[in-house]
């Protein structure tokens, strides 16, 4: 019993005096909070235009999170889900101004070739790969 009522005493001091829209918030590799703060109101998904393979397959076999983490670092907020061919429209971050001839608009490139693919949003929050995109590397 005295855990539920400090448990409810907690919460409700969190909801009086903090921000529970952090913990909903998804959070660019700059640690900027897709649709939350001011510099990325209009940017309210979160878009991987590249992933680390290298770090995936370590946190593959591994189970790290430090693995799983380093796979994900090359996030940035989008306005919309961009399809395949649509252009991106997103808030930039250091990383893509690191390497600028590898992200020309929020494209992630390679020699020249575009890493694009089709997505579709998911809880409001994420740009994940659509099914059908999912259905034709699968087969």
């Amino acid at each position: 019993m005295a855990f539920a009522v400090v448990l409810v005493g907690v919460a409700g001091y969190g909801f009086a005096n903090g921000d529970p829209m952090l913990l909903l918030t998804t959070w660019d590799a700059d640690g900027n909070g897709c649709g939350y703060s001011p510099a990325t109101k209009d940017y309210p998904f979160l878009y991987f235009p590249a992933i680390d393979y290298n770090s995936a397959a370590s946190a593959s076999s591994s189970g790290s999170a430090t693995d799983i983490m380093k796979s994900l670092q090359f996030s940035t907020c989008v306005k919309t889900c961009p399809s395949a061919t649509s252009v991106v429209e997103c808030y930039k971050t250091s990383f893509m101004a690191k390497s600028p001839d590898n992200y020309k608009d929020c494209v992630y490139k390679v020699n020249g070739y575009s890493f694009r693919y089709e997505t579709t949003a998911f809880a409001g929050k994420f740009c994940v790969p659509s099914a059908e995109e999912l259905k034709k590397e699968a087969f």
